[in-house]
Formats: C-alpha cells, sequence, structure tokens
C-alpha cells in the first residue's frame, strides 16, 4: 500500500526514500491495520457522497475467512449522477451466526455504522444462500424491508421449489 502511494505523491516518496529510508518501516500490524483502515474510512466517506440522498440496493454474501469466523460482506448498488449503475463495496463484517436474524442485525448495524439510512434501500440480493429462504412473501428476510420501509419487497428464489420462486410487491 505504501509502495502504491509513494508512486502517487512526491512528498511520499521523498520522505520514505532519500530522507529516513531506514527509519520508516511502517511494518508492524497495528501500524498496517490503522492504515487500512483509515483508507477504508476514506473510501466509505467517498461512496456515501456518491450516493449522496438516493436511494440503492444491497447484496449480500456470507462465508468463513481462514479461520473458519463467519463473515457477511456488503456491497451497495445505486445510480450515480451521471446516469451510471455503480457497485461498491461496503464492507465485510464477522457474525456470531449466518441465520438471517443475525445477518439482519449485522446488516442494519454496519448501514447504520455508515450513515446510510434503511429506509433508502430499494432492492435486495443474496447469492443463494440457503438460510436466506423462506416463503415468499414473509420470509425473515424479504419481510425486513416490508416493515422497515414499506416501499419494496422483492423475492427471487433460483431454485425448483415454485412456493420460493418470486414475490414482487
Amino acid at each position: 500500500m505504501i509502495d502504491w502511494y509513494k508512486k502517487r505523491n512526491e512528498e511520499v516518496r521523498i520522505a520514505f526514500e532519500e530522507l529516513c529510508p531506514k527509519n520508516v518501516r511502517m511494518l508492524a500490524p497495528s501500524v498496517q491495520k490503522d492504515l487500512a483502515k483509515s483508507c477504508a474510512q476514506e473510501i466509505t466517506k467517498e461512496i456515501k457522497k456518491e450516493i449522496g440522498d438516493g436511494y440503492f440496493s444491497i447484496l449480500i454474501d456470507e462465508s468463513r475467512d481462514i479461520s473458519i469466523k463467519e463473515q457477511m460482506a456488503v456491497i451497495v448498488r445505486f445510480v450515480n449522477k451521471e446516469g451510471k449503475v455503480m457497485e461498491r463495496f461496503l464492507g465485510l463484517t464477522h457474525v456470531t451466526e449466518t441465520t438471517s436474524d443475525a445477518l439482519k442485525g449485522a446488516l442494519f448495524e454496519l448501514l447504520s455504522t455508515h450513515g446510510l439510512d434503511i429506509a433508502r434501500v430499494r432492492g435486495q440480493g443474496y447469492d443463494g444462500a440457503s438460510n436466506m429462504r423462506g416463503r415468499c412473501p414473509k420470509s425473515n428476510i424479504s419481510g425486513w424491508f416490508d416493515e422497515n420501509n414499506g416501499e419494496l419487497q422483492l423475492c427471487v428464489h433460483y431454485e425448483d421449489d415454485v412456493e420460493n420462486f418470486s414475490y414482487y410487491k
């Protein structure tokens, strides 16, 4: 990350390579985490600026990381001011379990942390996760948005089970 930044900022390159090349390492895990966190915060600010007061959709996928901890990735999809559909990675959060209620809570917390209003959500997508299944229209997931903003409820399930196929409001 630092090499990338040195290529883009001459002052940083000079500080690292000419002024104190042996002292500025920034290799400690805590420093690397702080740098990554700062970058993530700045990127999130830009994403929020891009969305503005517009509507957006969410895409969620959950998986296990290398340490076998469950995690949830959230992507936002929105139309920018130029009319282009944009997709941005919003965040990755660890979850204690991958039930629909646990994912719901983690999603609401993540959106709140980033200052995004759940009432602005106009679409939702899930990567075929079996724990997201339910009988539309009142599955655990699709009912969230019906209860929270009443504007859009969308449930599409790609399996042969007709009862779980689709519902649009």
